[in-house]
C-alpha cells in the first residue's frame, strides 16, 4: 500500500483523548521493588529518545531480532508512529507526562462506555514518583 492512500483518523480529532501507552505493574512488585521500576522506566526513556533522535538506528536494533521484516517499511510505519508522539504535551511536559485532568476524563469515558462497578482514581492508576526528571524526559 502506498504512504498516500494510508488515511490516519485522530480519536481526539473525534472527541476521544486518551493516553496511548503504559508500564503496569503490580501493587505488591511497586513496593517490593521501587528501584527496579524507575530503572525500567529511565530505560524506556532512553530507548525512546534515542529512538526519536534517530529513527533509522533503531530500526536496525529491530531489524537485528527481526531479519524478515522489510527495513524499509519498518522505518516507515515508526515515522507515522512518532507523529503522534510529538505533541505540544510531550514537548513541554516530557515523554511520559501525565496531565491530571485529561486522565480524569479517560477515566470518566472509559467508566460511562463501560459501566464499570468502581471508576478507578487517576491518583491509583498513575504515579509519576518513578519516572526520570522532567529535564530528563524532554527529547527536543
Amino acid at each position: 500500500m502506498k504512504t498516500e492512500d494510508i488515511v490516519t483518523l485522530q480519536y481526539a480529532d473525534f472527541g476521544v483523548d486518551l493516553y496511548g501507552n503504559a508500564v503496569l505493574a503490580s501493587a505488591k512488585f511497586i513496593a517490593e521493588n521501587p528501584q527496579a521500576i524507575a530503572a525500567v522506566l529511565r530505560a524506556i526513556n532512553r530507548a525512546m529518545k534515542d529512538t526519536i533522535a534517530d529513527p533509522a538506528a533503531a530500526v536496525k536494533f529491530v531489524m537485528q531480532r527481526n531479519p524478515l521484516l522489510n527495513e524499509a517499511d519498518e522505518l516507515e510505519k515508526l515515522r507515522l508512529v512518532m507523529e503522534f508522539m510529538d505533541t505540544a504535551n510531550t514537548r513541554a511536559d516530557g515523554l511520559g507526562a501525565v496531565k491530571k485532568l485529561r486522565l480524569e476524563n479517560q477515566v470518566d469515558d472509559i467508566n460511562m462506555a463501560f459501566g464499570l462497578k468502581t471508576k478507578p482514581s487517576p491518583d491509583f492508576i498513575f504515579n509519576s514518583g518513578f519516572l526520570p526528571r522532567p529535564a530528563d524526559r524532554r527529547y527536543r
